[in-house]
């Protein structure tokens, strides 16, 4: 099935990054991003959050259309790894990726786009950062408005950011970051309780416009 795009100027960090994301009427749909003009939500505190530096390497999981693996690779990264279930979610970010490279706003083979469950299509790969902004929403919260094909995350809303955080050590560099994003429509509690239980003494809580975005260290 086509889908139905539009294009969409977005600003983070001072950046314009411009991308194709789905309408509200198409019948498949990713999400959008959550950042100024249209709204300001996860994917703008999350890049507000982010210190990435020159040279890293950088794991973006939910990468949904590819908005903020773009980002990382403007603001310095040599490698990023955008990786989603969604079928259409990686057909969008390889576009978005590919209007990039020919704007010239990046270089060509930074942004990798792996279609996958998690961590499944990145086995060897190391990070400097990773930014983990998979579903938390609980199943019964998910009506219309959630996207086919999309994985909720289980009767709490906990379930799969608890199941990247069991992961995320194998793939992450020592002293790097993972970035992500917790609220009111996920088990919120149970997120920061097991991030402080896996990394004791190094869990960081972000506090931006009264949303909170957890930077686990």
């Amino acid at each position: 099935m086509e889908l139905e795009i539009e294009r969409v100027t977005y600003n983070l960090l001072g950046k314009e990054i411009e991308i194709e994301r789905t309408k509200k009427e198409s019948e498949k749909q990713v999400f959008w991003p959550t950042a100024p003009p249209t709204a300001t939500g996860i994917t703008h505190f999350l890049a507000e959050s982010l210190e990435i530096e020159r040279g890293d390497t950088v794991i973006d999981m939910g990468t949904g259309t590819g908005i903020l693996a773009i980002l990382s690779a403007r603001l310095g990264a040599k490698e990023v790894y955008a990786v989603d279930k969604q079928e259409e979610a990686c057909e969008l970010a390889n576009r978005n990726v590919a209007h990039s490279i020919a704007s010239g706003l990046i270089a060509r083979g930074i942004v990798k786009v792996r279609r996958g469950d998690l961590f499944e299509p990145l086995e060897g790969i190391l990070a400097d950062e990773i930014i983990g902004d998979v579903s938390g929403v609980a199943k019964l919260l998910a009506g219309p408005w959630y996207p086919e094909g999309v994985p909720t995350s289980g009767y709490y809303g906990s379930e799969l950011p608890i199941k990247m955080l069991e992961e995320a050590g194998k793939y992450l560099r020592d002293g790097g970051k993972v970035y992500i994003p917790i609220g009111t429509i996920a088990d919120d509690e149970g997120v920061e309780s097991y991030a402080r239980e896996k990394f004791p003494n190094n869990v960081r809580q972000l506090e931006i416009n009264k949303k909170k975005t957890g930077d686990e260290r």
